[in-house]
């Protein structure tokens, strides 16, 4: 039976060492039908690990009852993962976050008794512990570890940023979560992404962010130097949400940067998401940011994969950068961790007041210019050259001189890309070993070696001790060939090689990819392809043109449809509505999601305009006023505070159609209730004196409510409390929004 076991550098099967080089794909998010053609696609992007949440609340939608079938196989996506030859990471839970409904959790748990989630309740632990016993059965045997041939599974995260603070909490609620996976047979190391806030017994302290990483890798490589440096949360963008503009986010030139320093810092990692999909039905959460943040229904934003299974704007970037990575995985793995050598900062954009250039250019601080950060080990090293100006115009060129050992200068061209890297004392092959070079390597096939670098500028490599140069083609031309000590070497430009791919037997050059077989695809509007050998015979293979369906001018015939009324539900006339005792959260009134329609009768003492407020209520409350529409109150897009409805005398029927727009998923008001589940006010503005600041006793914030994030034990509010008076002279009470 195969251990995984870890150090410093990397993580090992049966001590042969392993780099992970992973993209997120959620089965939630994508139909069944396409789980197979997402996987390859992250095959084909060059990664090597498909990593995947699991979401609790899709499984176990009631009590008890657990459903891992059809659209919810977990097990299905993990053996297609592993026929796929990847490895898979399965962030377990059983809280997820990832901008779902409730971060994964299911909405009963509200109902348990005790709505404290995420720490060390009985009620919530109790049904932890039955979801990971459920989840555990399904995957047992395909971690890498089980018995016989085994299974991708090679790590699993539990939870996701649990950043509070608080020792004695985060030791009976995350030491009980270990202990739970551990006694359900599940044995391949565990990871987190607490960013350091919590460090757990039997977990690998992971890292969750985008920014900086070249300091935060070295900064873990400090404090925890006997465990790998993964970032297993590397998020892309801010995702879509209702109502507001989109955030466009980093520029695939930055990603790419920030992909390098992880991998500079002798970091893995795992982008989220490679590719985002869908957040079907009513999934989508509400972002802890902001009230008024949904996720939208579109969860692609930023990803390297759309939807509809297309390339994004940073596909070719980061493809070239994960196919180095994973073909060079025994490079990285080896790194020594000692050595970290003083370097200029990687700047991938100046900050206000650091004179940067005019035109909002992304370029680093006056002065930085371009930065090296050069690492090595026992099976060879890399220098990553950044480049400092990210919106260069197209074919301007800077050539930095780097100094080689003996003294000799090594010329690196920086192109278009954010960085370059370039290998030294690298075994390619039985026979071959890269001394040097200054053109980036995406891989190799048997004893060929490819690199590309910019159009027409010349490349320097040395094999065997023996130095060679070749021009770098220019566009429209074909690839360069050089059969050197032993070695084919297969050059292309930058933009060659995101139509270069590597076969188990050939390079195909001029393709959009390899399908599942690894039989080419051809390029949109190619005749032909290269295909290249690992001796250097290079063959034009020419594309047989697609077979044209022939026009049947048969036109599709739609069926019949039909349309449901609800303008029975909107003067509350329908049959369907059911007493209930008081307002009552939609949860409990078995609509987990999406509309629920309550039916209110009011008794007026006299006819009045009134303004009413509905401040237990979520999220949006579509108010319906004798059939007909009377205002949208709540949060949301077209939603206000209140609204003003006219009231008759006597009795008078509302109705209410509340829109449950998602559930936070995250922060400290998860588990908000839905729909109408409290008293409505009718509302007169109350005017203030302007605040003033009245001293006071500072609380203790994790004494007074725990778990809250990013706050440590000790921490406590300011004495300072902004204070107003104002002159109520009801019984009524006052409400703040």
């Amino acid at each position: 039976m195969p251990s995984v076991t870890h150090d410093g550098r990397s993580f090992m099967i049966d001590g042969r060492r392993v780099w992970l080089v992973a993209g997120r794909v959620p089965y939630a998010r994508l139909p069944r039908d396409t789980w197979a053609d997402r996987i390859h696609a992250a095959k084909q992007a060059g990664f090597n690990t498909i990593e995947s949440p699991v979401f609790w609340n899709r499984h176990e939608a009631r009590p008890g009852r657990f459903d891992f079938t059809g659209e919810n196989d977990l097990r299905h996506f993990i053996d297609l993962i592993g026929k796929a030859g990847m490895y898979c990471i399965l962030g377990i839970g059983p809280y997820i976050g990832c901008e779902w409904d409730m971060g994964g959790l299911p909405s009963w748990l509200r109902e348990t008794g005790n709505a404290a989630l995420r720490t060390a309740n009985g009620p919530y632990l109790e049904a932890c512990s039955r979801y990971i016993t459920a989840v555990a059965d399904q995957i047992r045997g395909w971690q890498v570890t089980a018995p016989g041939t085994g299974g991708p599974i090679i790590l699993m995260q539990c939870e996701s940023e649990w950043t509070c603070g608080h020792e004695t909490l985060a030791a009976g609620y995350l030491g009980e979560l270990t202990r739970y996976i551990r006694e359900a047979g599940l044995a391949v190391p565990l990871v987190n992404s607490n960013n350091l806030w919590q460090g757990v017994e039997g977990q690998i302290d992971g890292w969750s962010g985008g920014s900086n990483m070249l300091a935060t890798m070295r900064q873990l490589a400090s404090v925890r130097p006997d465990g790998p440096r993964i970032v297993i949360d590397l998020a892309l963008t801010r995702p879509d949400t209702w109502g507001r503009a989109a955030d466009p986010g980093p520029g695939p030139a930055v990603l790419q940067r920030r992909l390098a320093e992880v991998l500079a810092g002798g970091g893995q990692f795992n982008i989220s998401t490679f590719c985002g999909g869908t957040n079907f039905g009513f999934f989508g959460g509400r972002l802890p940011d902001a009230f008024d943040s949904f996720a939208a229904t579109s969860s692609d934003r930023g990803a390297l994969i759309d939807e509809a299974g297309r390339p994004g704007p940073a596909y070719g970037l980061v493809r070239r950068l994960a196919t180095f990575a994973s073909r060079f995985g025994r490079v990285l793995a080896n790194l020594d961790p000692a050595y970290q050598p003083i370097t200029v900062r990687p700047a991938e954009a100046a900050e206000p007041g650091d004179g940067a250039a005019k035109g909002g250019k992304a370029r680093g601080p006056v002065g930085a210019g371009p930065a090296v950060v050069h690492a090595m080990g026992s099976q060879g090293g890399v220098a990553f050259v950044f480049n400092d100006d990210l919106d260069a115009a197209p074919g301007q060129r800077r050539t930095l001189q780097l100094v080689l050992p003996d003294g000799s200068p090594l010329p690196v061209t920086l192109g278009e890309q954010s960085v370059a890297w370039c290998l030294f004392d690298v075994n390619v092959s039985g026979r071959s070993r890269l001394d040097y070079s200054n053109v980036s390597a995406l891989g190799n096939v048997g004893g060929s070696l490819v690199c590309f670098g910019p159009a027409g500028s010349r490349a320097m490599l040395s094999v065997n001790g023996s130095p060679v140069e070749a021009l770098v083609p220019v566009d429209g031309a074909a690839p360069t060939i050089v059969e050197h000590e032993g070695l084919t070497l297969i050059i292309v430009n930058e933009a060659q090689a995101d139509t270069t791919y590597l076969g188990e037997d050939a390079v195909y050059a001029g393709v959009a990819g390899l399908d599942p077989e690894g039989a080419p695809i051809a390029a949109p509007g190619s005749k032909s392809y290269l295909r290249i050998t690992p001796d250097g015979r290079a063959k034009t293979v020419a594309i047989d043109p697609p077979h044209r369906a022939r026009a049947s001018g048969d036109k599709l015939a739609l069926g019949g449809w039909s349309a449901a009324s609800v303008a029975d539900y909107a003067d509350g006339t329908s049959a369907r509505y059911a007493k209930v005792a008081g307002p009552a959260d939609l949860v409990s009134l078995g609509c987990a999601y999406g509309y629920g329609w309550y039916r209110l009768t009011l008794n007026n003492p006299a006819a009045h305009k009134a303004r009413l407020l509905f401040p237990h209520a979520g999220d949006r409350l579509h108010i319906f006023a004798d059939g007909k529409p009377a205002g949208v109150i709540g949060v949301g897009p077209g939603a206000a505070p209140d609204a003003p409805i006219s009231l008759r005398k006597g009795s008078q029927q509302l109705v209410v159609l509340a829109d449950n727009l998602g559930r936070f998923s995250g922060g400290a008001n998860l588990g908000e209730g839905k729909g109408l589940f409290g008293e409505i006010y009718e509302s007169v503005p109350v005017k203030t004196a302007k605040p003033r600041l009245v001293p006071g006793q500072p609380v203790g914030v994790l004494a007074f409510r725990a778990p809250l994030w990013e706050l440590s034990d000790g921490d406590a509010t300011s004495p300072d409390r902004l204070t107003w008076t104002l002159a109520h002279r009801r019984k009524t009470p006052v409400i703040v929004t």
